[in-house]
C-alpha cells in the first residue's frame, strides 16, 4: 500500500455531535467522532493526517491544523507520536484526557455505542409511543457519500435532511426562514446556502423561499436508502428497550 493510500479502516458512518459542529467545527466533530469512537471501545487509535484527507476529501495540511486545535487549543483529545526506523515521523496516537470536555464527549459516544441512553435515544422516547420523533443532537456523517458528492458539508447536509424528512415522517421540511434552516444545520448560514445550492444544482434537493417560510425537500438518492435501513434497525432497537423496560 503506498503512503497516500489509507492506512486504518474507512469507516461506514461517523457519529457527530450536534455540539461540537455549532461550537467547533463540522470537520472537528468529524474527526471527533472517528477518535472518541474508538476510544469509546476501550482502544487508542492511530491516525496520520491522510487518513482523514482521504476520508473527507480535503488535504493534508488541514487536517493537522485540526489536530492541533482538537488536542493544543480545545484539549479534547491528547496525542503522541512515534519516531520511524528511517527518522522520519509516523502516525499519531490518539487519547483522551482528564479535561472536562474529553470526559463529557467520551461518556457521549459510550452511551452511543452501548446504546445506554433510553430517555435520548436518538430521538423523543415514550414508552406509550415508541415511534422514532426527532433527530436531536446526534448526527450520522455517511463516508461513502463524501466520495460520490466530493464534499464532506454536501454529505452532512444531504444526510441530515434525507434523516429529518425520513425519522419525521414528511416529504418536505418547514423553517420560518434561511437563517431558521443555517441554524438547524449548526452551519453558518453563508456555508449553509452555499452548500444547499450545490445540492440543488446536483438535482439532489429543492426548496422554496418566500416571505414567511422557507421550505426544503431532498430528491430520491443513495442516502435515503441508506437512512431508511438505519431507522429501520433503530425501531428494533427501541422495541427491544421496551420490552426490557417492563420485564
Amino acid at each position: 500500500m503506498s503512503n497516500n493510500k489509507m492506512s486504518t479502516v474507512c469507516p461506514e458512518k461517523i457519529f457527530l455531535c450536534d455540539q461540537v459542529i455549532e461550537l467547533s467545527s463540522l470537520l472537528d466533530a468529524a474527526i471527533i467522532g472517528d477518535l472518541f469512537y474508538w476510544l469509546a471501545k476501550g482502544e487508542k487509535p492511530w491516525r496520520k493526517a491522510e487518513d482523514y484527507a482521504e476520508m473527507f476529501n480535503v488535504d493534508a495540511k488541514t487536517i493537522l491544523r485540526h489536530f492541533d486545535r482538537l488536542t493544543d487549543e480545545l484539549k479534547y483529545l491528547s496525542r503522541g507520536r512515534t519516531r520511524l526506523n528511517n527518522g522520519k515521523y509516523g502516525a499519531y496516537r490518539f487519547s483522551d484526557n482528564k479535561t472536562k470536555s474529553s470526559k463529557a464527549l467520551l461518556s457521549i459516544y459510550k452511551g452511543i455505542l452501548q446504546n445506554s441512553d433510553i430517555a435520548n435515544d436518538f430521538g423523543e422516547f415514550n414508552q406509550e409511543e415508541p415511534e422514532y420523533k426527532e433527530v436531536p443532537s446526534i448526527q450520522l456523517l455517511h463516508i461513502g457519500s463524501i466520495a460520490e458528492l466530493k464534499c464532506y458539508k454536501s454529505s452532512y447536509l444531504l444526510g441530515r435532511l434525507c434523516w429529518a424528512e425520513i425519522a419525521r415522517g414528511q416529504e418536505e421540511l418547514f423553517f420560518a426562514s434561511k437563517s431558521h434552516f443555517a441554524n438547524w444545520t449548526g452551519l453558518q448560514r453563508k456555508t449553509a446556502i452555499r452548500v444547499l445550492d450545490k445540492l440543488k444544482g446536483k438535482g439532489l434537493i429543492d426548496y422554496v423561499c418566500s416571505d414567511n417560510s422557507f421550505i426544503v425537500r431532498t430528491n430520491s438518492c443513495s442516502l435515503h436508502n441508506f437512512f431508511t435501513s438505519y431507522m429501520d434497525e433503530k425501531q428494533e432497537v427501541r422495541k427491544e428497550n421496551i420490552v426490557t423496560l417492563a420485564a
